[in-house]
């Protein structure tokens, strides 16, 4: 319960392209794993918190940031959003993972990113622990026993230290 997965299985849950993108010259990212990801695989809602964009829709959603924030376009890339609208990025020069809160309002500064200071391997580790709770809290009726919520939070906190306490959802 609660084991990290490497990238083999963690690519195993993802549907995989007819056509592979060959060209990713539109993507200022770096960040390999993420790379692979969308030359390779369909975007998907790992939890409801987490939905991943593929190739077509990352593209379509950038060119919003694009268009009314030049000057943050260079800095941070939209890879997905949350069922209440908040979203996952990715910081074009540092290739972490950035989140927003959309009761913020207007984007304005890269500083009012949250940075998880984590690669996108490492996210989607993070997703799966947390999809792997959500299955659980359904197995018992949002009444987990303490040792599991334990076992949850150790587990997050192997991934990355941080990760449990800046996680913007709360999940106990």
């Amino acid at each position: 319960m609660f084991e990290k997965k490497n990238s083999v299985s963690i690519f195993e849950e993802f549907n995989g392209r007819i056509n592979k993108i060959k060209d990713l010259n539109k993507v200022p990212v770096s960040e390999p794993i993420y790379l692979k990801f969308l030359s390779e695989y369909k975007g998907l809602e790992i939890t409801p918190d987490i939905e991943i964009f593929g190739y077509e829709d990352v593209l379509n959603e950038n060119k919003y940031i694009e268009k009314d924030y030049p000057e943050l376009y260079d800095k941070i890339w939209i890879i997905g959003r949350s069922g209440q609208g908040d979203e996952w990025f990715i910081n074009i020069e540092k290739s972490t993972i950035l989140f927003y809160d959309h009761n913020n309002g207007e984007y304005e500064s890269i500083d009012e990113f949250l940075d998880f200071n984590i690669d996108f391997l490492v996210f989607l580790q993070a997703a799966f622990l947390f999809r792997e709770l959500e299955e659980q809290l359904d197995d018992h009726e949002d009444n987990l026993p303490i040792e599991i919520q334990e076992l949850f939070v150790s587990s997050l906190e192997k991934i990355s230290d941080d990760f449990y306490l800046k996680y913007p959802y709360k999940c106990f």
